[in-house]
């Protein structure tokens, strides 16, 4: 079972990117993770809801760089991301 945090502050991860010669890439990606041990996935279906807070979207939507949610099911071992 996934336990949950009280607290979920800021991004999770932060990427940084390369040229084929080796110069650093201006800005950055984000990313967040969100686990769940109760991920509802349908049969022949592609997507799936998933439920975040209203503080955590109106974070994301105000960074100046992308921002990856990456959803993970704890039962079966599986990344997503969006």
């Amino acid at each position: 079972m996934v336990q949950r945090s009280v607290h979920d502050y800021g991004i999770d991860l932060e990427m940084t990117t390369f040229r084929k010669q080796g110069e650093i890439d201006e800005g950055k990606v984000f990313m967040q993770l969100k686990a769940s041990d109760r991920l509802r996935l349908r049969p022949h279906q592609a997507a799936f809801s998933f439920r975040v807070e209203r503080s955590d979207l109106v974070l994301w939507l105000a960074q100046p760089l992308p921002v990856i949610l990456i959803v993970y099911d704890a039962r079966k071992e599986v990344a997503y991301w969006v």
